[in-house]
C-alpha cells in the first residue's frame, strides 16, 4: 500500500510539474484574471428585490396537442393509431 502511495505522489507530482512549465511558456496567451474580466463584459446590474416587490415578468405555457384516451393509449401500449 506505501508503494502504490508513493507511485502515485510521484505521478501527480511529474503531471503538477509539466502543467506548470507549460503555462509558464504561455503566460501571455491565459486568461485575464477575474477581475479584469468582469469590468469587460457588459452585463445589467442585478438588483436584490424583497420577496414581496418581485414579480413575474414573463410565464411561457405549452399546450399539448388534443386527442381521444384510446389515441394517448395507444403508443403506451406499443399499437398504431390510425393502422387497418
Amino acid at each position: 500500500m506505501a508503494e502504490a502511495i508513493d507511485l502515485l505522489k510521484d505521478r501527480l507530482t511529474d503531471r503538477l510539474d509539466r502543467v506548470r512549465r507549460h503555462r509558464s511558456g504561455h503566460r501571455q496567451l491565459a486568461a485575464p484574471p477575474r477581475r479584469a474580466m468582469a469590468e469587460q463584459e457588459h452585463r445589467p446590474h442585478r438588483l436584490d428585490r424583497q420577496p414581496e416587490d418581485r414579480r413575474i415578468v414573463r410565464h411561457k405555457s405549452y399546450s399539448l396537442p388534443r386527442q381521444d384516451a384510446w389515441a394517448a393509449v395507444a403508443p403506451m401500449v406499443g399499437l398504431t393509431v390510425g393502422a387497418a
